[in-house]
């Protein structure tokens, strides 16, 4: 995750790492999770200006997770950039 954010996310919130709106929209499908109760799995990017490859792609899974009669939400993040790339050349995209 540090790697990915490019700093330590340990206490801060979605609004001190992420754009505001990207921010706004992850807080919306915590919410539904924990809400609904049901796992939410997307895929979506961020831009990386530091690195070669400046485009990074993941597969986020968000779970919901009872703990002492609270419901949270456990989020796991795939780094899927490399399939994506080669999937995106394979099918003639730039």
């Amino acid at each position: 995750m540090v790697k990915s954010l490019g700093r330590n996310p340990v206490g801060k919130s979605l609004y001190d790492l992420l754009s505001k709106k990207d921010a706004e929209r992850w807080v919306k499908l915590i919410r539904e999770v924990i809400d609904k109760r049901k796992k939410i799995v997307f895929e979506d990017s961020r831009v990386k200006e530091r690195e070669k490859v400046k485009v990074k792609f993941f597969r986020n899974t968000l779970l919901p997770i009872k703990l002492a009669n609270e419901t949270y939400c456990i989020v796991i993040s795939k780094d899927i950039t490399d399939k994506a790339v080669s999937g995106d050349m394979k099918q003639g995209k730039k």
